[in-house]
């Protein structure tokens, strides 16, 4: 694995810990940070797919607010978005 290759999968594995962890904010600047590692390492494809992403975490950020945090989503043993309902 090269230094840029590494920049970047360091920079992914960040996001993926902001993503789960942190504000619209941070999740904007952290898929940002992957979409620059892309594009200094000359990756075009990915860093075509993470500016995309960047861009819609971005959005996310200025029409929720940049230090909103994102709904978590429940699960339920059923499968189903309410327990004990049948569609």
């Amino acid at each position: 694995m090269n230094a840029c290759s590494s920049k970047a999968s360091s920079a992914e594995r960040r996001y993926e810990i902001v993503k789960r962890n942190g504000n619209y904010g941070q999740i904007c600047e952290a898929a940002r940070e992957v979409a620059a590692a892309y594009l200094a390492q000359q990756d075009e494809p990915n860093y075509q797919r993470w500016d995309a992403t960047a861009g819609i975490n971005c959005r996310s950020a200025q029409d929720y607010g940049p230090s909103a945090y994102p709904a978590k989503v429940m699960t339920f043993d059923n499968g189903f978005d309410k327990p004990g309902v049948i569609h």
